[in-house]
């Protein structure tokens, strides 16, 4: 997470009411990846690994995750249901070294 700060450059502005369900792309080319929430001021929390098998689906980070988010094909999130827990930024990151962040989604209710 050194590499952090250089995510939050280039955002992605997503406008969202509450209940709602939302997609989130990855603009990173690959099938493995980190899914990160980022709510300030608290720091990020992994949501779920996805692999480069689809048959594997997903890896949460917590159990509590599943009710809310999915992987729909590798490189989208799914959010399920909106609430203001789930407000914030979001960034997927290449797995293999050396790690790469996309640039960040920020959802936000309208």
């Amino acid at each position: 997470l050194l590499m952090w700060s250089q995510a939050t450059e280039s955002l992605t502005n997503i406008a969202v009411t509450s209940g709602a369900d939302v997609n989130i792309s990855c603009d990173l080319d690959i099938k493995e990846i980190y899914w990160y929430k980022h709510k300030s001021p608290d720091p990020p929390v992994l949501i779920l690994r996805t692999f480069d098998r689809i048959s594997e689906g997903a890896e949460y980070e917590n159990s509590i995750f599943k009710d809310k988010y999915s992987v729909k094909t590798n490189s989208r999130l799914f959010i399920r249901n909106i609430t203001n827990d789930e407000l914030g930024v979001y960034y997927c990151v290449k797995t293999s070294e050396p790690q790469k962040f996309s640039n960040g989604t920020k959802i936000y209710i309208s």
